[in-house]
């Protein structure tokens, strides 16, 4: 009897389910990211988004409030919030790569 072999296959042929891996994870990060944000600040709505960019531009003159606005509504945001929001988010892709 001759001895059969099994077909060769390559241990590092995985990158498509990686790519796909690391796709998922960066996902539920941003997820995370944007359930966050949406619960720490504050939204004003206003009737154009000229109003919304003056009343930014007036928050962002001072030193605890960070603002942005998107078609007519202003986010405002405490740097506070914003550092803890950051370091959530560093923590989350951090512990997922070490685990």
């Amino acid at each position: 009897m001759y001895p059969t072999y099994a077909p060769v296959s390559d241990p590092t042929a995985v990158m498509g389910r990686r790519f796909a891996a690391w796709i998922i994870d960066f996902m539920l990060g941003a997820i995370v990211m944007f359930v966050l944000f949406v619960s720490f600040a504050e939204q004003h709505e206003f009737n154009t988004t000229a109003q919304a960019e003056r009343y930014c531009d007036d928050i962002n003159a001072g030193d605890e409030y960070v603002c942005g606005q998107s078609d007519g509504i202003a986010f405002i945001l405490k740097y506070d919030d914003l550092l803890i929001i950051g370091l959530i988010g560093l923590g989350y892709w951090m512990l997922n790569d070490a685990v």
